[in-house]
């Protein structure tokens, strides 16, 4: 019995640390050299998968000195589908902590183009989603420091870039470019940044998930909330590292 018990400890504190050196896997990827046109060549083998069983999506993060970059690809048709209609998220904590900061969305077409979408039926067509990512006028932006919360112009004098589109295999991918001089970094900064990739979607949309946090929920809501997401994974992942000092 002793035996037994020391055995199931062992292969608990195994389990543990393999956990625990998985967890820490994902890293900034330092010094790339990136070219935000959704070509996705640039990261190299630099990607990390996302799905219980079958991969639902793939992202990598990376950094030089004066940027920090974001990739993904939606693989998941399901997902490409959400992704194209409610847009990928970039969360940045400068505390290192997983919890709300400076985020990003795009694309983000207007609410006439979804209803419009949704009213022709066709909601699975490679065009479909095209024409979502097309219809997205800018970049949802809140909590930067210098920049005003709302839907930040494309062509902006700030130097937020991002891209998305459908690559040749049918494939949603994504690229964004964030300059570190927007992140308000501390001078002196000791604490990792946080920063939280998430493929938004019904199940997980932190567009709407302010506007409805101060209101009594419906019954309607209250059913919604209960439904269990159809995904076979996250659709969220946050990563925790340091990044260059401004």
């Amino acid at each position: 019995m002793k035996r037994l018990i020391t055995t199931y400890i062992l292969f608990f504190l195994v389990c543990a640390t393999f956990a625990q050196a998985k967890k820490s896997d994902v890293k900034f990827v330092s010094g790339i050299k990136v070219v935000i046109d959704g070509q996705l060549e640039d990261w190299g083998t630099q990607w990390n998968t996302v799905g219980d069983k079958e991969p639902l999506w793939t992202y990598a993060i990376g950094y030089d000195n004066q940027y920090l970059f974001v990739a993904v690809k939606v693989i998941d048709p399901a997902l490409q589908l959400e992704a194209a209609a409610h847009g990928i998220s970039v969360m940045i904590n400068k505390d290192g902590k997983k919890n709300d900061g400076m985020q990003f969305i795009f694309p983000i077409p207007d609410a006439e183009t979804i209803r419009s979408m949704l009213e022709v039926g066709d909601f699975s067509a490679t065009h479909v989603k095209k024409e979502l990512i097309a219809r997205s006028r800018g970049y949802s932006v809140k909590d930067f420091p210098k920049i005003v919360d709302g839907l930040l112009s494309l062509n902006n004098a700030y130097g937020l870039q991002a891209i998305a589109k459908v690559d040749a295999a049918d494939h949603l991918v994504y690229e964004s470019a964030i300059p570190l001089a927007q992140l308000g970094l501390p001078a002196a900064a000791t604490t990792p940044v946080a920063v939280e990739i998430a493929i938004q979607n019904r199940w997980n949309n932190r567009l709407t998930a302010q506007a409805h946090k101060q209101q009594k929920p419906s019954a309607q809501q209250q059913t919604s909330a209960r439904i269990k997401s159809p995904y076979k994974g996250r659709t969220a992942v946050w990563v925790i590292d340091k990044l260059p000092l401004q």
